[in-house]
């Protein structure tokens, strides 16, 4: 994580991300962000890279003092800019691991670009590239530098909520074929929802029709599936469903919602996607035909996959390795556990 002493590495965020932040919480957002970017920094948590600093640490890559980064931490955290876990294996191991909430900081700087654009810009090139990634190699003497730039996209699409709204609100029956299968879409994902949460039941108004479409197209890829199996994700969590939560469709549309739940959060439970277990076994059909074991593995395999379905197959019998002994199927798992489970609980159908 340290970085060298002859070449230090930074990223240089657009003015917007300073004027927002200041120049010192804005250093540290870059900087995190720097070695969000590297591809070996830090561990995957929760669908994000994390990665881990200690305060002094940040400090001497940054030129500030630990109390200094102390108060950027806890500000930007506050803020929902930041996301700050204890994510060692060990309890004992207090190290602070940290990664960035991408979707909140592009809703800020959408705002303010807004407001700009409503006040005293007319002709903005519309790009949504936030962060610049920069390479300043410092030499000893700290008398010369050299500055290589290349760009990064943050969050990777520039079709944000923000402007997803301002779009579909603009638009004014221009093409009419376009506008009766947006309509049925969105109703369509409102009758959805209230099948499923008949106690918080919603009526297409003017403010919500454009958050499922922007969702729905940004969110969801403009599958409906997706939609449907979010909803039933979130039905899965009991806190969320609770007398002591109040379930709202437009919480439930906000982006930094959508990942939380996609991550795990809130108590919801893994729900298959419709569809999905039919796709599965497709995919195994054809791998287990391309496979290198006897006809007769595979024969074996084709009928645990239709017996028990792909989910089974994929958790305990795709990872074996199986091959003939004594005119007898037999196999290798990748673990004693995993290979006495099978032995003992598929033993009539290897043994067949």
């Amino acid at each position: 994580m340290r970085c060298s002493k002859a070449i230090l590495p930074v990223v240089i965020l657009q003015p917007d991300v300073v004027r927002l932040f200041g120049k010192s919480s804005a250093a540290f957002l870059s900087q995190l962000n720097y070695w969000i970017q590297k591809n070996r920094s830090g561990v995957f948590h929760k669908g994000k890279r994390w990665v881990f600093n200690t305060a002094e640490e940040w400090g001497n890559q940054l030129g500030v003092s630990d109390r200094q980064i102390r108060r950027i931490v806890a500000e930007l955290k506050k803020a929902g800019i930041i996301f700050v876990e204890k994510l060692a294996d060990y309890k004992s191991n207090r190290t602070n691991y940290y990664t960035i909430n991408y979707e909140r900081l592009n809703e800020l700087l959408e705002e303010r670009q807004t407001d700009l654009e409503a006040s005293s810009r007319s002709g903005s090139s519309g790009q949504n590239v936030l962060m610049v990634k920069t390479e300043i190699t410092n030499k000893e003497n700290n008398k010369s530098d050299t500055l290589k730039d290349s760009y990064i996209a943050v969050s990777g699409t520039s079709n944000n909520q923000t402007k997803q709204v301002k779009k579909f609100t603009q638009e004014n029956g221009q093409n009419k074929t376009s506008e009766s299968t947006k309509n049925t879409t969105i109703q369509e994902m409102i009758s959805f929802w209230n099948q499923i949460f008949p106690n918080e039941k919603v009526t297409l108004n003017r403010d919500l029709a454009p958050l499922l479409l922007s969702a729905f197209k940004v969110k969801f890829k403009s599958d409906m599936f997706q939609w449907k199996h979010y909803c039933k994700t979130i039905e899965s969590s009991q806190y969320l469903t609770g007398k002591s939560f109040k379930l709202s469709i437009y919480w439930v549309l906000k982006y930094q919602t959508i990942d939380r739940i996609r991550a795990g959060e809130f108590g919801v439970k893994n729900v298959p996607i419709p569809g999905e277990q039919q796709m599965l076994e497709k995919e195994f059909q054809v791998q287990i035909m391309h496979l290198s074991e006897p006809e007769k593995c595979k024969e074996v395999r084709l009928k645990i996959l239709k017996l028990y379905g792909a989910y089974v197959y994929k958790h305990w019998f795709h990872p074996l390795k199986f091959f003939i002994v004594e005119d007898r199927i037999s196999f290798s798992a990748p673990s004693q556990f995993h290979g006495d489970y099978v032995a003992r609980e598929y033993r009539c159908i290897l043994g067949g």
